[in-house]
């Protein structure tokens, strides 16, 4: 691809993804639901188009190891519900009974968002192996944060409650962690194992 058209290309998705963010926030204050800005899906978006702008691949990678899996659930639970008129988990029952059309919009951006920064990532090209960690302190900052700020009945980025089958014995504040770590890892070994998001020059590095 042409370095000027690649450019235009990250340029517009940088934005869009910006803007996205943006309209999310605005929309949630507008609705005096203030702290749903909180969730990591919000401060994703604008964190991705950030670093789609800036050519940022550690801020970029950092949030798809945070939002990767959690995108893939709730896509799945999107289109059971939309094929069979039944919740699978509940994830995304909010969507087909009492959401706006506007808040509607606003979260299909699940369906794009990963797909999007994988694409705006196969372009800029993972340098850095390190972007978890960042993903590791953001995690560990937004769970206090949504805790203190956030009620029950709120449950920002499910920091109360889980409506996932997956449970241990253990009290809830370690299965949250338990499993957020979890799937940052597994993320995080998918993305450094994906050959088209590293330079070809690195590759050819390797091999001599």
């Amino acid at each position: 691809m042409q370095d000027k058209k690649k450019e235009r290309i990250l340029n517009l998705l940088g934005v869009v993804f910006v803007l996205w963010g943006l309209v999310a926030v605005l929309y949630q204050f507008s609705i005096q639901e203030h702290y749903f800005v909180l969730w990591f899906c919000y401060i994703g978006l604008i964190l991705i188009g950030t670093g789609i702008l800036v050519r940022s691949d550690f801020l970029i990678a950092s949030q798809l190891a945070i939002m990767g899996l959690p995108s893939l659930v709730w896509a799945i639970d999107f289109f059971y519900f939309l094929l069979t008129g039944d919740p699978l988990w509940g994830i995304t029952t909010y969507f087909f009974e009492d959401q706006t059309k506007i808040g509607n919009l606003i979260s299909l951006q699940h369906l794009f968002t990963v797909p999007l920064a994988l694409f705006s990532l196969s372009m800029i090209k993972l340098k850095r192996k390190d972007f978890w960690v960042l993903s590791i302190v953001e995690v560990i900052v937004f769970y206090f944060i949504s805790r203190i700020f956030s009620t029950l009945e709120q449950n920002i980025n499910y920091v109360f409650s889980s409506s996932l089958p997956f449970k241990t014995p253990l009290p809830y504040v370690f299965d949250w962690f338990f499993f957020f770590f979890l799937m940052i890892f597994i993320a995080t070994a998918i993305i450094l194992n994906m050959r088209f998001l590293k330079s070809q020059r690195a590759g050819k590095m390797r091999e001599k």
